[in-house]
């Protein structure tokens, strides 16, 4: 809300947003390809594929949790969003430790998984978040 708005005449896409979604998807690519890596030497092609099913439901929770961080905002003070991961936890957890498991094609997961997969996608999502902020502030996002 600090910026000016940009000029009508000026694209949408600029130096900066192209430099934010390259620099998201490379790092998104490293994370996940890490997780992926990780599950087939923990447990084979199945076990990965769950790895990484979980993974990317665990990114979007620490992606947004960084950014509430980030802006000064509690973890504790949105309940809406307390209850959105709680229930997206719990039917995680519905489909990877119950028969739902047989529907979803995928298998339960030990800890050595979770000892992978927290860490990996919070420093990604960390990572991912200071990123963004400093391409922002060091590339502009319209010529003045």
């Amino acid at each position: 809300m600090n910026r000016r708005p940009r000029r009508h005449n000026e694209p949408i896409m600029n130096k900066a947003i192209y430099a934010t979604i390259a620099g998201s998807i490379f790092r998104t690519l490293i994370a996940y390809g890490l997780i992926f890596w990780a599950g087939l030497q923990l447990g084979g092609l199945i076990y990965a594929r769950t790895m990484l099913f979980t993974a990317i439901v665990l990114h979007a929770f620490t992606r947004v949790m960084v950014v509430r961080q980030l802006d000064d905002l509690s973890i504790w003070s949105n309940r809406a969003l307390l209850v959105s991961y709680a229930v997206a936890v719990g039917l995680q957890l519905l489909a990877l430790y119950t028969p739902l498991r047989d529907l979803f094609g995928v298998v339960a997961l030990d800890w050595r998984a979770w000892l992978v997969m927290v860490p990996v996608t919070a420093g990604s999502s960390f990572f991912g978040v200071h990123m963004t902020r400093w391409i922002l502030k060091l590339v502009p996002l319209w010529e003045d």
